[in-house]
């Protein structure tokens, strides 16, 4: 999986990538079968902080578990989706690979192990059976799960720093025991829980942001904040009834 295929194999690669960015451009969206000319805005891995994690997620011992763990499958991570490529943080590959390793190193040993810092790696893993990507054009998406089997859209790959990357994976993982049962009665009309005590995905979502941004291990201040405004944000903004919560 890292460029050590043979030159006939290494062909096979890259005939396969050029099919693939020929309907998949990376970075870019496409609406009513029209290339649009603007990027999305995290496009670039400095900005989302991907190359911060990229090193570690790129070890081979890294991938081989990340790959395991989350029931990763070479047919939706080729053709251009980074399966050759595993360390380029261009790629949707490499990406939730860094999402991942940041559930992964995020864990503070001196909080409870029931802290969801500590607790969501796991939970994740656990709860889902399959992640893909899916070469998308919706806008709307980040991501989707069905039968315990996640899938990646370009709006969670390229319009996510890597940190909101991480919460989205857990958001999406709690939805194997929990949908949303808000309609669109919360102030974002999108994806509403009732209230805090459902315990739903945007629960999930804004307790580990919020014990990120205090407890995380391996992160900084910038992704810190992040993680917090993503909390304060779920907060405000995806509940029918307000948890009546601040962050800071």
């Amino acid at each position: 999986m890292k460029n050590v295929f043979v030159l006939l194999m290494l062909a096979m690669m890259f005939s396969g990538q050029a099919r693939a960015v020929s309907s998949c451009i990376y970075g870019r969206v496409i609406k009513d079968n029209k290339v649009q000319s603007y990027y999305w805005s995290k496009y670039n891995p400095s900005i989302s902080y991907d190359n911060k994690f990229r090193r570690g997620s790129c070890k081979q011992s890294s991938i081989n578990k990340y790959w395991k763990d989350f029931g990763m499958e070479k047919k939706y991570w080729d053709d251009g989706m980074g399966y050759y490529s595993t360390c380029d943080a261009y790629k949707p590959l490499n990406r939730m690979f860094n999402a991942i390793r940041v559930l992964h190193i995020s864990k503070n040993s001196s909080q409870s192990s029931n802290a969801m810092l500590n607790h969501a790696y796991g939970y994740s893993k656990g709860s889902i059976k399959h992640l893909r990507v899916k070469c998308g054009t919706n806008d709307r998406t980040n991501a989707s799960m069905s039968n315990r089997i996640v899938k990646f859209y370009w709006k969670g790959i390229y319009n996510k720093v890597v940190v909101e990357r991480a919460l989205t994976l857990l958001h999406e993982a709690r939805h194997r025991h929990k949908g949303h049962n808000g309609g669109k009665k919360c102030p974002c009309k999108c994806s509403c829980d009732s209230k805090w005590s459902y315990n739903g995905s945007n629960t999930y979502g804004a307790l580990y942001g919020w014990w990120y941004g205090y407890y995380a291990k391996n992160s900084n201040t910038v992704l810190k904040n992040i993680a917090l405004n993503d909390a304060q944000w779920n907060i405000d903004n995806r509940f029918v009834k307000h948890p009546g919560y601040r962050v800071r």
